[in-house]
């Protein structure tokens, strides 16, 4: 990641700190063992289902689905079990000229719980949305897991976003969720 970020550390100070991180969210390592043993195990017995937590695997025997919490069903297209794991067609690199097929990512455990984290983020946030919406707030904008209304009264408009963004819907039940709002004239950061 810090290669990516073009941040150069020393292998033994990087190591550190993903140490460090992982003491800090002991939970994250059992919940990648998780997932990486359920779409395994999905791929190996085509038409079954297997979970990990609040996710749910399976493989028809081209594609690899995955049920989110919320119910929304997501998919790695094309995936094969191969030697060195789980690899699927990916659709958002485009092949090159003289391809025969797509280009394949290796599904891995921790895109897998970044895939389930992003989807599941994404989901609350337009269960928010549409609880924003159907109290009348004006959603004028929203970026990532930012949302901002335009309101005549403030203060109202903040305790709402509060109350629904902090209030899980039934299918989150137990996800600790938090905000932080501020009141401006205009947009900031």
């Amino acid at each position: 990641m810090g290669r990516i970020y073009g941040i150069n550390l020393p292998e033994s100070e990087a190591k550190k700190m993903v140490d460090a991180w992982r003491r800090a969210n002991s939970w994250s390592v059992p919940f990648w063992q998780g997932l990486e043993e359920a779409y395994t195990r999905a791929m190996r017995n085509r038409g079954h289902e297997f979970s990990a937590g609040r996710i749910t695997y399976l493989f028809d025997g081209q594609h690899l689905w995955y049920a989110l919490p919320s119910g929304r069903v997501l998919c790695y297209p094309f995936a094969r079990l191969e030697p060195e794991g789980v690899t699927y067609a990916k659709a958002s690199w485009k092949p090159a000229a003289d391809a025969k097929e797509w280009p394949r990512a290796r599904l891995w455990r921790g895109l897998a719980c970044e895939n389930v984290t992003q989807a599941t983020a994404h989901d609350l946030l337009r269960h928010a949305l549409r609880q924003l919406e159907a109290e009348g707030h004006d959603v004028v904008l929203h970026v990532h897991d930012e949302v901002v209304v335009e309101t005549n009264d403030p203060e109202a408009a903040q305790a709402a976003m509060q109350r629904i963004m902090c209030s899980p819907p039934a299918w989150a039940a137990g996800i600790p969720l938090n905000i932080e709002a501020a009141v401006m004239s205009r947009y900031g950061k």
